[in-house]
């Protein structure tokens, strides 16, 4: 193994062990969206913006961000047609970067929040280089999430997925408190016995 191997293999390994450590550090907070769709854990310093149609997640540098969009879906009566719902919406999104010099690298059956969901991977060619991308798509009690994020680096690809996979459909049951402990109790000396 050559030395520049070896800066290599250590320079990754500090930098995992550099976002590991970071990624620990950041408090996030339970945010929902405004008519209880879902909730997810957002890192404190992140934007939330909603609008009609979703929620728009922005690290605190402007990027990267995430897309939750979600559309009111009547018709859907089975999980056979739930699934081919979620195949054309992915079909969709496929078509849609393709446009974008896009390619599927990646494509999952997975589960979001405990619901079913199929999720693709891209590679997109810029002129300023590559980028990747995630498209995820659920259906869950009459509503299609199209959920979408891109970045230019890998490991801000996957923060922004670690975010999206907190993602609940159900409001999530409040901590109970822990129990107060007992003092222990003070044992009391024998009590002298007068013959």
């Amino acid at each position: 193994m050559g030395i520049s191997q070896k800066i290599y293999i250590r320079l990754v390994v500090f930098l995992f062990l550099f976002f590991a450590a970071m990624a620990g550090s950041v408090r996030a907070e339970v945010r929902h969206q405004a008519k209880e769709l879902f909730w997810i854990d957002v890192p404190e310093d992140w934007q939330w913006l909603e609008d009609r149609d979703g929620v728009t997640l922005t690290s605190p540098n402007g990027r990267p961000s995430a897309r939750i969009d979600f559309v009111s879906t009547d018709g859907v009566t089975n999980a056979r047609e739930a699934r081919e719902l979620l195949r054309g919406a992915m079909a969709q999104r496929v078509d849609e970067v393709a446009t974008r010099n896009g390619k599927s690298i990646l494509k999952v059956e997975r589960r979001l929040g405990g619901v079913f969901a199929l999720q693709t991977g891209f590679i997109i060619s810029t002129p300023d280089g590559m980028r990747q991308s995630t498209a995820i798509v659920v259906f869950h009690k009459g509503y299609l999430y199209n959920i979408y994020f891109e970045a230019w680096r890998e490991f801000q690809r996957l923060e922004m997925e670690k975010i999206v996979d907190t993602m609940v459909f159900e409001a999530p049951k409040e901590k109970e408190p822990e129990p107060a402990a007992e003092a222990p109790a003070i044992a009391k000396a024998p009590a002298e016995v007068t013959p």
